[in-house]
């Protein structure tokens, strides 16, 4: 453990000259007494500053207390520095970068050195015999000689190196074009078919009190358009007939007036259908199927504000047998504050056997900012 040296008149005559003196171009040595230390203390409050204990460690008490910079100084929590750990300035590892793009090709390199010839391959099988030159000329005969004896068989001499390959002959002339032959006859056309005979055009009856719906007549001409009505209850699905046998394709006749639009029919594979219209105010607009009624809650009126929350609910007379399929059609959106009409978009926000909700909202908010508008509804089960 370092202690404080005591102070002795030699060491307090050397700092009075050390204080009074200008500054020196020599070291300054301090040799404290064997065990002992040198401590450097603040003037006035005495606070100690530096110390170099007897052991060689140094240490500055105000070091951990002092503010942090980017270089890092390594010691323990007395202040005394000592021999940074190789990894106490390094941080934690970072996740891996992402690849980097591939690199361009590199030139290609240069060609190594030939390799030594390797040894000759057997010899291959003997090839199919090729075609039979063209016989050259006859030569002239010459006189016969004497007729020599046989002389023995001389052994097969070695095979010779194969001869150059000859010049490529002419290209001959082309042949002249052949022929273009003659185009065959267009075949007859085919007889066209006869025109059936248009139905006769039924008078429009007079609208009677909604019974059950009977079968289809006779397609009358059309008439003025007249206002929307109510929609009528759905009517019964009709059975489908039996297909008729195809006839002959007849040419196209004139087209005929469009009848009057028939009554709305059960969707097939539906066993129950609620519709009607609701005004924006929560009443009823068009009774439709009448088995319901309609409310509205929030901002009810028939002027658009910011922010308003308009719920409008839907009950049925009767409970569905299960959580209907509801569809919703948005009518002509009402005024907004600066006169003009912006579309609104039906949300249906919840639903039930025995009810649904709807919020009126634009195709860029939420659903939770609704407004009022008036709707046309079909709930299918």
């Amino acid at each position: 453990m370092s202690r404080t040296p005591a102070r002795t008149p030699l060491l307090s005559a050397l700092l009075a000259a050390l204080a009074a003196s200008p500054a020196l171009a020599a070291d300054i040595e301090l040799i404290p007494p064997a065990g002992d230390g040198v401590v450097v203390r603040q003037s006035g409050s005495g606070t100690e500053r530096l110390r170099v204990n007897d052991d060689g460690s140094v240490i500055l008490p105000a070091l951990p207390g002092a503010p942090t910079a980017a270089n890092g100084v390594c010691h323990d929590a007395s202040g005394r520095l000592l021999r940074c750990d190789p990894g106490a300035n390094q941080g934690p590892v970072g996740p891996q970068g992402p690849a980097g793009p591939t690199g361009p090709t590199g030139p290609a390199g240069a060609a190594g050195p030939a390799g030594p010839q390797g040894a000759p391959g057997a010899t291959g099988a003997t090839g199919l015999q090729g075609p039979q030159g063209i016989a050259g000329p006859t030569g002239a005969t010459g006189a016969a000689g004497a007729i020599g004896p046989t002389g023995a068989i001389g052994p097969t001499g070695a095979m010779g190196p194969t001869g150059a390959t000859g010049p490529q002959g002419v290209v001959g002339a082309t042949g002249p074009a052949g022929a273009t032959g003659a185009q065959g006859d267009i075949g007859p056309t085919g007889a066209t078919g006869t025109q059936g005979a248009n139905g006769a055009t039924g008078a429009t009856g007079p609208q009677g009190s909604v019974g059950a719906t009977g079968a289809t007549g006779v397609q009358g001409p059309q008439g003025a358009v007249g206002p929307t009505g109510p929609i009528g209850p759905a009517g019964a699905a009709g059975p489908t007939g039996a297909s008729g046998a195809t006839g002959p394709t007849g040419a196209t006749g004139a087209t005929g007036a469009t009848g009057a639009t028939g009554a709305s029919g059960v969707a097939a594979g539906a066993s129950r259908i609620a519709h009607g219209c609701v005004q924006n105010t929560g009443s009823v607009l068009s009774a439709g199927s009448a088995d319901w009624t309609s409310a509205c809650t929030g901002d009810c009126d028939s002027t658009v504000n910011d922010n308003t929350s308009t719920v409008y609910t839907v009950t049925f007379s009767s409970a569905f047998a299960s959580a209907p399929v509801v569809m919703v059609t948005s009518l002509t959106p009402l005024p907004y504050t600066d006169g003009v009409s912006y579309p609104n978009v039906p949300v249906v926000v919840s639903r039930s056997t025995t009810a649904f909700s709807v919020r009126m909202t634009t195709p860029t908010q939420s659903y939770l900012v609704s407004y009022p508008n008036a709707f046309c509804f079909q709930a299918l089960q």
